[in-house]
């Protein structure tokens, strides 16, 4: 049995992280703001002054976006894995890290 509940768990924690990123999507305009690409499999949300990856991710993230939302700073936008990718390489926010060998090989 305390099996089968741990699973129930995993599936519950699953779903409740999809609906806090479909109500993200939702909150950011539900396509990416470059070329208004809508499938949300390949939507990310951006932040538009970088700073990621100091951000945490979930609800916390889902409030602060609301947040920022409600007071108009636009401190985040919705892009398309492609149109995030050449932002980030464009901006440089590739050059530290795991896609620095990467970006280099173009």
């Amino acid at each position: 049995m305390p099996r089968q509940n741990l699973t129930h768990r995993a599936f519950t924690s699953r779903e409740k992280n999809r609906q806090v990123r479909a109500a993200i999507i939702r909150a950011l305009g539900s396509q990416c703001v470059k070329c208004s690409f809508s499938d949300p499999r390949a939507l990310q949300v951006d932040h538009v002054n970088g700073g990621g990856r100091q951000d945490k991710r979930g609800y916390i993230l889902y409030h602060k976006i609301i947040k920022s939302q409600a007071l108009g700073t636009n401190e985040y936008q919705l892009l398309c894995a492609n149109c995030n990718m050449i932002k980030a390489v464009e901006t440089g926010e590739l050059s530290r890290g795991k896609g620095s060998n990467y970006v280099r090989s173009i």
